[in-house]
C-alpha cells in the first residue's frame, strides 16, 4: 500500500499550541518521520508531506498533489486544543467513506495501545471542523483519509503522556496501518 503521512498546518501557521509551548506542526514532525520509517520497514511505500508554507490556496495545492500522486491512504497528523480541561484523542473521517472509517479505526486502536492514559474519544464522521470549516483532506481527496487528533496539547496530562510516548505512538500507528495495508494488498477487505 502507498501511504501519505501529512503534517497538519504549516511552518508559518503551526496550529494549536501545547502547554509546553510547542505547536502541533512542529510536534508532529518527529511522529510522522518515525511513522514513515515504520511503514517502509514493513514493506509499504510512505511519504511525509507538508502543506506549502504560504497563504491562499496552499491547502488546495496539497490536495491536488495528494490526488495526483495516487495514494492508497492519507493520514493527517494533528493535536487538539480547547480550554485546558478537555482531553482525549480522536480520529476523523468522511461520513460516507467506509475505507476512511477503517483507516480511522486502525489509528484509534494504535492510540489506545500507545497512550492508555489519554481518553479515547473514538472515531468521528465529519466534513467540517468545530468552527464549521470544510476539512478538504476528508472531502476532496480521492484516497481514503483520516485526520488524527492525537491528544489535547493544552491539557497537561494528555500532552505529557503523548510527548513521553511519541515514539511508542509512531510504532503502534506503524503496526496497525501496516497490518491494514497488508490485508488490503493481499486482496482483503478494508
Amino acid at each position: 500500500m502507498r501511504f501519505a503521512i501529512v503534517i497538519g498546518h504549516r511552518k508559518s501557521k503551526q496550529g494549536a499550541r501545547a502547554v509546553s509551548g510547542v505547536h502541533e506542526w512542529r510536534w508532529n514532525i518527529p511522529l510522522g518521520g518515525r511513522l514513515v520509517g515504520n511503514l517502509e520497514a514493513a514493506g509499504h511505500d510512505a511519504d511525509l508531506l507538508f502543506r506549502p508554507d504560504r497563504s491562499g490556496g496552499a491547502l488546495s495545492e496539497l490536495v491536488r498533489r495528494l490526488n495526483a500522486s495516487d495514494y492508497d491512504a492519507i493520514v493527517s497528523l494533528h493535536f487538539n486544543a480547547l480550554n485546558g480541561s478537555v482531553g482525549g484523542h480522536e480520529q476523523l473521517h468522511h461520513p460516507s467513506s467506509t475505507r476512511g472509517r477503517s483507516l480511522a479505526k486502525a489509528c484509534s486502536a494504535a492510540h489506545v495501545e500507545a497512550l492508555p492514559g489519554v481518553r479515547n474519544r473514538g472515531t468521528r464522521r465529519t466534513t467540517t471542523n468545530g468552527a464549521g470549516v470544510e476539512l478538504i483532506i476528508l472531502t476532496q481527496t480521492r484516497a481514503p483519509a483520516t485526520i488524527v487528533e492525537s491528544h489535547f496539547g493544552d491539557h497537561a496530562p494528555d500532552h505529557e503522556e503523548a510527548t513521553a510516548n511519541r515514539d511508542r505512538l509512531a510504532d503502534a500507528l506503524g503496526e496497525h496501518l501496516a497490518a491494514l495495508g497488508s490485508r488490503v494488498d493481499s486482496g482483503g477487505a478494508w
